[in-house]
Parts: structure tokens; sequence; C-alpha cells
């Protein structure tokens, strides 16, 4: 039996060795701060292919990208129903319109976050919006496997370090397989969140549905049977002062790879932050704008087949490396290991607010620095 996949302080949780595993004798389990890992049985036959597969020990190359757009949807509804400009939902619909299948990351009941299977576009929504969370891929990838023989054109969107899982889970180029990466922060655990929910006297049980993110702003709204029980700024609410001060993120989240403008997607995806503050953006997109980066020839297919359905203005890389550092270094830890070290002594509100006190005496001073830094 092998002793361990990798280096758990770089593993990321992508579920390659799980999914490749071919007797089952890899369950992912929660180790620190809740975060999965992969843990070894003794049903292990020693045959090495959770090793081979990890990008970890194996890792993909990286392409630097060949376009950068600023990107928009047309179609108004779609656009406003983003959190930034549409670039997910628009690539999600164009596969599924034409018979292909998508997966991606969604918010589940009991407030659960994982990937699933999309094959009809009346269940595109599913999809849609940000969640500042580990989403658990479980067995997506032996499904999309099998969509690949069966010749069925699969769209994978998912982070960079699940996209490269994903490629060496797949073993070799298979022209069917398109892949999103998004430009990431890094992953609470999903074990923190429901710890948190739960602390908030909302029963698990009753959430039906978590969302991170919305067209006004920055807020976490927990539902339960489709009504708000909860919806708190991210200057009010705990969790997410906890999300953007960094402080219970995967401990690869502090050394990624690919915080980098070298991408693993045929496409990246995110947020175009800082657009038109060194060199003028003369356009209007009514909403916000997502940034595109176009990595290869099957990325370039994917936009050009959408033509019809965007807006796009082609940017500089450096615009957007500006506007977002972790595409050029990794988050960093302040306070991430005085989390480590009093989570579960503590209840999860009390080691939050131990660790986030200097956050809290500037949070109601934060929305008045951003407006006047939005007008700079």
């Amino acid at each position: 039996m092998i002793d361990k996949v990798c280096d758990l302080d770089e593993c990321s949780g992508c579920f390659a060795c799980a999914n490749a595993c071919p007797v089952g004798a890899i369950q992912m389990l929660p180790e620190k701060v809740g975060h999965l890992f992969p843990v070894v049985t003794d049903k292990c036959i020693e045959c090495n292919k959770c090793v081979k597969i990890c990008p970890v020990n194996n890792p993909i190359e990286l392409s630097k990208p060949t376009k950068t757009l600023a990107f928009w949807m047309k179609d108004d509804e779609e656009h406003h129903s983003s959190t930034s400009g549409g670039a997910a939902a628009c690539f999600t619909n164009y596969m599924l319109e034409n018979s292909g299948i998508v997966y991606g990351c969604a918010s589940l009941p009991y407030g659960v976050i994982e990937h699933i299977r999309i094959d009809h576009k009346a269940d595109a929504y599913k999809l849609k919006g940000s969640k500042y969370v580990h989403s658990h891929i479980n067995e997506t990838f032996k499904s999309i496997k099998k969509d690949l023989k069966e010749e069925k054109s699969v769209l994978f969107i998912g982070l960079p370090c699940q996209v490269a899982g994903l490629k060496n889970y797949i073993g070799k180029i298979d022209d069917n397989l398109y892949t999103i990466d998004l430009i990431c922060h890094g992953v609470p655990s999903q074990q923190v969140l429901f710890e948190y929910i739960e602390s908030l006297g909302i029963k698990r049980e009753d959430v039906s549905v978590v969302a991170f993110r919305e067209a006004k702003g920055y807020y976490l709204t927990i539902k339960s049977s489709g009504s708000s029980v909860y919806h708190k700024n991210e200057c009010k609410d705990l969790y997410y002062m906890a999300f953007n001060d960094n402080l219970c993120f995967r401990d690869s989240c502090f050394t990624c790879r690919y915080s980098s403008p070298k991408r693993v997607g045929d496409l990246t995806i995110g947020d175009f932050w800082g657009l038109g503050k060194k060199e003028p953006f003369n356009h209007n997109p009514h909403g916000h704008v997502s940034v595109v980066f176009v990595n290869n020839v099957k990325g370039q297919l994917l936009v050009d087949a959408c033509a019809d359905k965007y807006e796009a203005v082609e940017r500089s890389l450096e615009e957007a490396i500006d506007g977002n550092h972790n595409l050029s270094r990794p988050s960093i830890a302040p306070n991430a290991e005085k989390f480590h070290s009093v989570y579960g002594k503590v209840g999860i509100q009390s080691a939050l607010k131990r660790c986030l006190w200097k956050r809290r005496i500037k949070a109601p001073f934060l929305p008045i620095v951003q407006c006047i830094l939005s007008k700079i």
C-alpha cells in the first residue's frame, strides 16, 4: 500500500487520484480545517495510477494567452443575471445548444457545492453565480471520460487545479474536450461553510441554496424554500471577511502554481478588474465585464463559434494582470496559521472573530473607500 499520493501541503483536492484508482482505494476525507485530502486505504493494489496522474507530481504544461478580451454578453438578461460579463454562461449556452455536455460548479440543497453534469439548456442557470468555497469533483472525471468515449463534446469549467487534474486523468488530447479555468483567489472548505451556516441558527437541512454574489454587489445569501433567510454584504458577514482575508484556504492556495499569466485551460475567465484605469475603455457594456484569455487554438474555436452572442474588445495582458494579483502571485496568508491554531477549539464564530479583528474595525469604512477609489 502506498503511503500518500503527493505532498499534502501541495494537494489541491482535485479528486483526480480518487477518480483514477481502479479499485476505489482512495477516499477524500477532511483533515486540515475541513479540507479534503486523499487517504489511501488497505484496498490499494500499488498500481501507482494515482501518483502518476496527480498534477502535483506530474505538472501540466501551461500556456501564455494569445489574446486578452474585455467581454460581455449581448443578451441583457443573460448579462445581468451573471455575476460578471457572462462569459461562462455564453460558452455554456453554446455547448448545450449544439448537443454538448457541460460540467460546472453548482450550489445544491444543504449548502453543498459540487460539480454537476448539464445536458439541457433549461438547466444552465444551475451553474450561474460565483461560489467562494471548494467545489467537490466527486466522480465527475469518470463521467466526462464516459461522455468522451461516446464522442460527445464536453465543456468543463473549474479551478485551474481541477482542470489540471482532469487533463492528467484523461491522459491524452481529446478534440471533443474543452476546458475553461477560472481566475482563483483561493478556496475555503465546505466544512467551514457548513459550520458557519449552523452558527447562524440555520439548519443545513433547511438550506435550498447558498449564493455568494449578485449583480449589485458581494453578499452571502442563504435561502430556504426559495426565500432568503440570511443576507449580508462582505463588510458585515464573517464568512465573507474570512474569504477576503484568505483565512481558511487550503495550504496549496498559498503556493499555487496557477497564479500566473500562463494558464492551463483552453480559455480563462474572470472579472476584468482595473479595466480602463490606465488605458481608456471607450465602451459602455451596461454592466460588469469579464476578462477572457484565449490560450490556444481550441479556445479560439470556442470564441469564434460564439461570436454572435457577445461584445468584446481586445486589451493587453498586462492590464488584466495589473487588476488581478492572482495572475501574478498566489494569495498570502497573514492570519491563516492563527485560524488553524484555534479552529475546532472554539466555535466557528469565535475563531473567525479572533482572526478578523483588524478587518472588522476597517469594515464600516470600506464602502466609503471603495466608492472614492472607483472615482479616481
